[in-house]
């Protein structure tokens, strides 16, 4: 097990908050006041941390599920991990051999998807520039026969162990858990997200720095629904936004085809077969997907994103044409945060997965572990700027004032 990465506790930092039944109150730290802001940034990112209530989750059992493989210099296997609150996800965890760092990254799936396909292809590049990872892929199908009293609590808790906060809490359990700590208290963890992730990223920045830990750096991809949305408004969102993702979803299949044609790769990752295996289409998957809808679109992802300390370093990368992103809200979010960088790039929600933004993501997570290794495992120097791939830097949008 690699040795989880520490940091010195900031002096005058609190007590991380004492649980009380099953949830805990967030307490401004003064560690999160520091900088050139001007005393009305300083009152409102008080009051979005004080505002907040945290789920407790913890991690009950870890089931190993097949057997390990070996993706570059690094080991990858997969865990059914059962939680306090009733769910069980998979989780796929990347063990290099000579880590970059010792600062694992998290990270999880978007909607309808699995451990398959695009979200595979993303976790073979953390492999390939030896950066340990922990990433968990949501409810889908896990056993519920022969019915037991905890395969029970699953389908009786299906509802209620979804949502931004309660994904997040699931997430920094399993980091936890895979770390062997009780608390992440002096521990940095990057974050890695695409849509979905990236909504709960922000939580899960929020709850790690709670316990005293640190997310010393973060990407996040296609973030949506900064605020709560309407059924009406959705619908017309999507509705705008339909015939973009179409010519987005035909371009990434093209691009695989001719892949698939030229190379015949029937059975290697990569395949047109295999990327085809992207969204997870069963029947289970299907049912908790659908109860997610309303969970996403309830701003709960703002609110944890207002939290989010004002020295935070990060990446955001968002699409034009994605109707649900409501780019300026985020703009206007992290305006207060200087070290958070936002491009703005030329697609829809789904060109995540074309080819460019593929090897562009590729390309990012070599530049952090090159910026890692040539610093002595530390982050502590790192800029958004420093790292984003040069070909993404001419979409970056200007700051906006705090």
């Amino acid at each position: 097990m690699a040795t989880p990465h520490r940091v010195a506790p900031p002096q005058g930092a609190e007590v991380p908050p004492q649980r009380t039944g099953e949830a805990e109150v967030i307490h401004l730290d003064p560690r999160l006041t520091g900088g050139d802001f001007s005393s009305q940034v300083l009152e409102e990112h008080r009051l979005a941390l004080a505002s907040l209530v945290i789920p407790h989750v913890a991690v009950i059992r870890r089931t190993p599920i097949g057997e390990p493989e070996r993706v570059a210099k690094s080991t990858v296997f997969q865990e059914s991990v059962r939680f306090s609150d009733g769910s069980v996800r998979l989780a796929t965890v990347v063990e290099p051999d000579k880590p970059a760092t010792e600062i694992r990254t998290s990270s999880a799936d978007p909607w309808i998807t699995g451990d398959k396909g695009f979200n595979r292809t993303e976790i073979d590049q953390m492999a390939q520039a030896n950066l340990p990872l922990v990433w968990l892929h949501h409810q889908a199908r896990h056993r519920v026969w022969p019915i037991n009293m905890e395969r029970a609590r699953t389908v009786a808790n299906m509802s209620r162990s979804k949502g931004i906060a309660q994904a997040a809490a699931q997430e920094v359990a399993a980091v936890k858990s895979y770390l062997g700590v009780e608390a992440l208290t002096g521990i940095q963890v990057m974050r890695r997200g695409f849509s979905r992730s990236a909504q709960s990223a922000n939580a899960f920045t929020v709850m790690t720095e709670a316990e005293g830990g640190e997310v010393p750096f973060s990407v996040h991809e296609a973030e949506v629904f900064p605020h709560a949305l309407g059924w009406l408004a959705m619908g017309k969102g999507a509705m705008r936004q339909g015939r973009a993702e179409l010519t987005a979803i035909s371009s990434i299949a093209a691009d695989l085809f001719g892949v698939h044609v030229e190379d015949d790769r029937d059975t290697e990752r990569g395949s047109l077969r295999d990327y085809a295996g992207t969204a997870s289409m069963h029947w289970l998957n299907l049912i908790n997907e659908a109860l997610w809808v309303t969970k996403f679109r309830s701003g709960e992802a703002g609110e944890y994103a207002k939290a989010v300390r004002l020295s935070a370093k990060g990446i955001r990368l968002h699409y034009d044409m994605d109707e649900w992103a409501h780019i300026d809200d985020w703009l206007d979010i992290n305006a207060p945060r200087p070290g958070i960088i936002t491009a703005k790039i030329p697609g829809a929600h789904t060109s995540g997965a074309t080819k460019e933004m593929r090897e562009a993501k590729g390309k990012l997570w070599t530049n952090i572990a090159h910026h890692v290794r040539e610093h002595d495992g530390s982050l502590d120097d790192i800029t958004a700027y420093g790292v984003l791939p040069e070909n993404l830097r001419r979409y970056i949008v200007p700051a906006k004032a705090a």
